[in-house]
């Protein structure tokens, strides 16, 4: 893990303390257990018409190579796997200005049922049963707070301002790891995502912290 990426999960983890999340995770009627429940937003929850500006350059020259074009979120998700780690030669820049808005958002509807029924079983719960995982820019976090609201569902909104899978992974572990949740179901339309989440089952500090209560749920969201 480099040192930039290692300088941000910091940053990150230390918004978990903050006083929205005291309350974190709802015990299961199954389990016993506190479980929480956590959504990416684009692409999982709704579709926008946001996209992420894309410019390359000669790292070589330094000299623009083409003009910005726009990728959307889900083609963000992989593009610096899929894309930028083979073109070693070209350095690629990134404008997030529309992902400061939530622009003509359409919900999808499997996803969003499953937190509506979560949020309107536990409505009269005092504790936080789900929380909004996203990688865009602090920015966002009030557009998608009124859009939620828009919805009846007044949920914790976490921007992370990256789109490193670590960076999720993290937050997930030390929110577990701090607020004692044993158990987590996670939504995202990102394999990548999804596959560093789901390796938090064989975590050894969470492990030695939850033992057989363990469980991670992480779950790929495709939707049309």
């Amino acid at each position: 893990m480099n040192k930039n990426l290692k300088q941000i999960i910091k940053a990150v983890i230390l918004e978990v303390h903050e006083e929205e999340f005291l309350k974190l995770g709802v015990p299961s009627e199954k389990t016993g257990l506190k479980t929480l429940r956590v959504f990416d937003f684009d692409d999982t929850l709704a579709k926008t018409n946001s996209k992420v500006g894309v410019t390359e350059f000669d790292k070589e020259t330094g000299r623009q190579i083409k003009s910005e074009y726009m990728i959307t979120p889900a083609e963000y998700a992989t593009f610096k796997v899929d894309v930028a780690e083979k073109n070693p030669d070209i350095e690629y820049a990134y404008d997030y200005r529309e992902f400061a808005e939530v622009k003509d958002p359409k919900i999808i509807d499997w996803t969003f049922e499953v937190l509506n029924k979560i949020v309107r079983k536990l409505r009269a719960s005092e504790n936080i049963p789900a929380v909004i995982l996203t990688a865009r820019g602090h920015g966002a976090n009030k557009n998608i707070r009124e859009f939620l609201r828009e919805m009846d569902i007044n949920i914790p909104v976490k921007t992370l301002n990256g789109s490193a899978p670590e960076l999720k992974s993290e937050w997930i572990k030390q929110t577990m790891l701090d607020r004692n949740i044993p158990h987590i179901e996670f939504f995202d339309d990102s394999r990548l995502n999804v596959a560093a989440v789901k390796q938090l089952n064989d975590d050894l500090e969470l492990l030695a912290k939850f033992k057989q209560d363990l469980k991670v749920r992480s779950r790929l969201v495709q939707a049309e």
